[in-house]
């Protein structure tokens, strides 16, 4: 959690160092509080972490470091042969939500067709 904070702090000088796409710069970062930090990022999540529980499928056990055990309510199943990368918590108007970051490695990379481009040149296009 301290090196996620220390990362915000300073994506958020570079966004003030380089400004927007005119080159104006905004004002500088302002101080955030404790109330106003909503999401909480775990990375480096293990998959030991996730306890799951059979009551109706819906229902799994999240182990979070100095947060201890956290009852989720899941609301699709998780895939079989996952890696748990990332974990992220996040608190909205109507309560708390947790975000899972997997990895699947049966997933193939994607890897697109070369295409040939069929632009008209201009001489053929002065020939019409």
């Amino acid at each position: 959690m301290l090196q996620n904070a220390c990362k915000r702090v300073e994506n958020a000088y570079k966004r003030f160092v380089r400004g927007d796409k005119n080159g104006t710069r905004s004002g500088k970062p302002r101080f955030k509080s404790q109330s106003r930090y909503r999401t909480l990022v775990f990375d480096g999540a293990k998959n030991n972490w996730l306890k799951f529980c059979t009551i109706n499928g819906r229902w799994l056990y999240l182990n979070l470091p100095k947060l201890g055990l956290v009852k989720v309510r899941s609301h699709r199943p998780l895939p079989v042969g996952f890696t748990l990368k990332q974990v992220s918590v996040i608190r909205k108007a109507y309560g708390w939500y947790v975000t899972f970051v997997l990895n699947d490695e049966r997933v193939r990379e994607h890897s697109p067709d070369s295409v040939i481009p069929t632009w008209i040149t201009r001489w053929d296009w002065m020939q019409f």
